[in-house]
């Protein structure tokens, strides 16, 4: 019987998944800084961020359902 193209999937699947994991994480630690960062000088996210609030805003996946 003939490999199908599943196996070959399946062995991908651990890189693509921490792939992943790396720019997600990524993303988190620099939004979390932001956040950090605009909190304590008392400052407004949209004011503050407004490239980070247009680019969450373009992205559906981001926006409230």
């Amino acid at each position: 019987m003939p490999l199908s193209g599943n196996i070959a999937c399946t062995a991908t699947r651990p890189r693509i998944t921490k792939e992943v994991v790396g720019i997600y994480k990524g993303v988190m630690v620099y939004a979390a800084y932001m956040m950090g960062h605009i909190d304590g000088i008392d400052g407004n996210v949209t004011a503050s961020a407004p490239k980070a609030i247009d680019t969450l805003e373009r992205n559906p996946y981001f926006k409230p359902r």
